[in-house]
């Protein structure tokens, strides 16, 4: 996946170089808007990090544009084709994981990187309880991270789910 990754990264980025382009001409193309936010949802089926791409790209252009109007109509048009092409998975996601969104892996990453990295303590009450019970059962050893427990536990508990696609 990261060859496909780095092709629709780089076609993201000569689309996002020619829709600015052309908006530094004047000239606002709606269909460009919405084959950016089409390229923009297959970066993000292919690693959930597009996501934030496509949003950060937006926003420079609603601040390096002055005709702001025209800017958040073709944003808001990235972001329904956007929206239209992550749905799908997003709700199979929801049916066979009982998760609403594109990826799991931010919550694993996330505890990964301020857990046991930064040292700070676990937050009393967590949105991903299944990330926080896998933790805490973790075993603990100094100098080894949790990182790999946490993730096998989580992967094996997922895919004995109900309705699970690999459940029982």
């Amino acid at each position: 996946t990261e060859v496909q990754f780095i092709f629709f990264l780089l076609v993201f980025l000569w689309m996002a170089g020619f829709v600015l382009e052309r908006g530094v001409g004047g000239v606002f193309s709606y269909p460009s808007f919405a084959t950016l936010g089409a390229i923009g949802a297959v970066l993000s089926l292919s690693r959930p990090i597009g996501q934030l791409l496509l949003l950060a790209v937006l926003g420079f252009y609603l601040l390096r544009f002055r005709c702001a109007r025209r800017v958040l109509v073709g944003a808001t048009i990235a972001v329904v084709v956007f929206a239209a092409g992550v749905f799908p998975w997003m709700r199979i996601n929801r049916i066979h994981y009982n998760f609403w969104g594109i990826s799991q892996d931010f919550g694993i990453n996330f505890f990964h990187r301020v857990i046991d990295v930064d040292k700070t303590p676990l937050p009393p009450v967590s949105s991903d309880q299944m990330t926080r019970d896998a933790y805490e059962q973790a075993p603990k050893r100094p100098g080894i991270t949790s990182y790999f427990y946490v993730y096998h536990t989580l992967t094996r508990q997922l895919s004995h789910m109900p309705g699970s696609h690999r459940g029982v």
